[in-house]
């Protein structure tokens, strides 16, 4: 599979796309590869170049047949998968290079730490104990690192999108894991540290970002029946990125599926919908963890620290 390059391109998604959920959602992962992604129907005052790419459902619509003739590249929706590359392709060498030049923008990172992938005996433990094979796309990821770390805040107007700048060393103060309590525990001394952290003088938003998803044993095989609220045996504690909310994995064992559901008031609320594995991981990626896309029912932590964001269901 021949993966294109997507840095800088200009993305068009005709609206009403269903291949991952959303147009939007869809629009998340052209993101995560460095693209600039819009929603329009293309209309004459939609500037459209040979740089330009267009993602129509069918590559005989009319909509299609507008973008060539103005010069535009067109793919139809079925054919995205192979224009992404595999779920979470080169996912860990993309988080990093997405926090290149976080100090320069105003981005104190203390904690980055993305472990060694798990091993083909640690996956095959998990797929034993759920009686289906890993979805591909959480599959890869435990593949490239087992577990994912990340917490940063802006020391001066600065924001997580766009700080891009691979000339720029990234400089990290802890690579080590973030254990899921410590994210949970409001009271604790990492939350401290963060709302002690000095504001931007500039008038600018005080910008956070944080990801906390353990190892694949410890997602697993944990019995989280125990130290969270409602979860029953197949409800599985999987980003404990603050003490009110989280998102935790949901097994689906007579369809043979896992989805992402959102998680808050200290794990007792799960009625949030579900959320695609892919689409969710993408999207802390583009964020740098400063974000997840969920259901509008969904209310935000607070107003200094929006880790969520509210999407139309």
């Amino acid at each position: 599979m021949t993966i294109q390059p997507l840095r800088h391109v200009n993305v068009i998604l005709q609206p009403g796309l269903t291949s991952v959920g959303t147009s939007r959602e869809l629009g998340y992962l052209f993101e995560s590869r460095g693209a600039f992604v819009s929603e329009s129907w293309l209309t004459d005052a939609v500037p459209v170049d040979a740089e330009t790419l267009v993602v129509v459902r069918e590559a005989s619509s009319d909509m299609a047949e507008r973008a060539r003739a103005r010069g535009a590249r067109v793919v139809a929706e079925a054919d995205v998968r192979e224009l992404l590359g595999p779920p979470l392709v080169d996912y860990r060498a993309r988080l990093e290079a997405s926090l290149a030049g976080a100090r320069e923008n105003g981005l104190r990172i203390l904690r980055l730490a993305t472990p060694p992938g798990a091993t083909d005996e640690q996956l095959a433990r998990v797929e034993a104990k759920l009686g289906f094979a890993l979805p591909a796309a959480l599959r890869s990821f435990y593949q490239q690192m087992n577990g994912l770390s990340l917490a940063f805040h802006s020391s001066r107007g600065g924001f997580a999108d766009g700080i891009h700048d691979p000339t720029v060393p990234l400089a990290v103060e802890s690579r080590v894991p973030l254990a899921w309590h410590e994210a949970a525990d409001e009271g604790g001394d990492f939350w401290a540290a963060i709302h002690e952290a000095p504001r931007p003088t500039d008038g600018a938003p005080f910008l956070v970002g944080v990801i906390c998803i353990p190892d694949i044993e410890t997602v697993f095989f944990t019995d989280w029946t125990e130290t969270c609220g409602n979860f029953d045996a197949d409800t599985l504690l999987f980003d404990a990125f603050h003490s009110y909310h989280s998102t935790a994995l949901r097994v689906d064992r007579a369809r043979g599926e896992l989805f992402i559901v959102p998680v808050d008031d200290y794990f007792a609320n799960l009625d949030f919908g579900r959320v695609d594995i892919e689409v969710y991981l993408e999207r802390i990626l583009v964020s740098s963890g400063s974000a997840r896309s969920v259901s509008t029912k969904w209310p935000r932590v607070s107003a200094d620290l929006q880790l969520v964001e509210f999407v139309d269901e």
